[in-house]
């Protein structure tokens, strides 16, 4: 069972300054007692559970596509009020949701404009949908950040990626039927001890392989063992008229 679950052990360990900016966001949200909530790309659950936990006695539902990744959620995160699925964005479970919560996740669906319709009819009105992605992938931000990327690389990372600028999702909330409530742009600072390290956060997400990774480059890149990067973020909360 533990070597089943490596790829999503080692994301969990990765993934630390994402849910340090999640619980930010749910700060910034404040969800209320007896809300009903959708987290949508739930990972290994640590948000999951926060937010069971500011709700309760509400209820929680966590989806993820990744079977590893809810399992050990379900082993690790658990709550009476809480229960975790498999599902995306493309099967989005339940209705009449208070809040739909999703953390880092849109930047990997790529047609992320079309989800927002299906989104907003699994909200009650004045239901909200709060979301952390990257901005949108620049050629800029790609020699400023990733200046050693092997065209490998480009074609089976980058190009999967698709971030959403400020704009972009305040022209979709108002086609699918939001206003904003709250939307600004925010910084993914990472540091990584190790060149290493460096390539072990990017093998976590699936489908690449070290020889989509050039080490010499990567230390002649940023200068030193140590690496560190700073990509662009979107944060929005958006409430269903």
């Amino acid at each position: 069972m533990a070597c089943e679950f490596n790829q999503a052990e080692e994301y969990s360990k990765v993934n630390k300054r994402q849910t340090e900016d999640g619980l930010e966001l749910i700060g910034r949200l404040n969800p209320q007692p007896g809300q009903k909530v959708l987290d949508l790309g739930c990972g290994t659950g640590n948000i999951t559970k926060v937010l069971a936990e500011r709700v309760n006695p509400g209820t929680v539902l966590g989806i993820d596509v990744d079977p590893s990744r809810v399992e050990i959620a379900k082993e690790r995160c658990a709550a009476a009020n809480l229960d975790y699925a498999l599902g995306g964005t493309d099967k989005i479970p339940g209705e009449d949701y208070d809040l739909i919560f999703c953390n880092y996740v849109l930047h990997w669906v790529t047609d992320n404009a079309n989800v927002f319709g299906p989104i907003a009819s699994k909200l009650k009105p004045g239901g909200r949908f709060a979301f952390i992605l990257l901005d949108v992938i620049t050629q800029q931000m790609i020699d400023e950040h990733l200046g050693w990327a092997t065209e490998q690389f480009k074609q089976g990372f980058l190009c999967r990626l698709k971030g959403l600028s400020i704009s972009d999702v305040e022209k979709l909330a108002a086609e699918n039927g939001f206003e904003v409530e709250d939307i600004r742009p925010g910084a993914y600072a990472l540091e990584f001890d190790n060149v290493e390290e460096y390539m072990e956060g990017y093998l976590v997400h699936g489908g690449l392989s070290r020889k989509m990774f050039d080490e010499n480059k990567i230390r002649e890149f940023y200068g030193s063992e140590k690496v560190k990067m700073n990509l662009r973020t979107t944060v929005a909360i958006l409430r269903k008229k």
